[in-house]
């Protein structure tokens, strides 16, 4: 089993934890996106995460996604991507 946490680093809030299920095989950073979408309809928010040549640490983004096997934080996870969102200018 598998869960999904969308937190923001500035408050420490849990903005999404839900479980994966089996049949998933998205990537955080895919998930991300959807949540974005979700979150954010018709405001163009855009994720950005570290790419080559870049590195944001973990918790120093303003938000973090997890993929791990504990519904509760626990240090360890299979997959983390902090990042940030901007709003696209028209």
């Amino acid at each position: 089993m598998m869960f999904l946490e969308i937190s923001d680093n500035r408050t420490g809030e849990s903005l999404l934890l839900r479980r994966i299920s089996p049949t998933e095989n998205k990537t955080a950073r895919e998930y991300v996106k959807e949540w974005l979408a979700r979150e954010y309809d018709g405001y163009g928010a855009v994720a950005f995460f570290s790419e080559p040549g870049s590195y944001i640490p973990n918790g120093c983004g303003d938000y973090q996604a997890e993929i791990r096997r504990t519904k509760e934080s626990s240090g360890s996870c299979w997959e983390s991507e902090p990042f940030f969102v901007e709003m696209e200018s028209e």
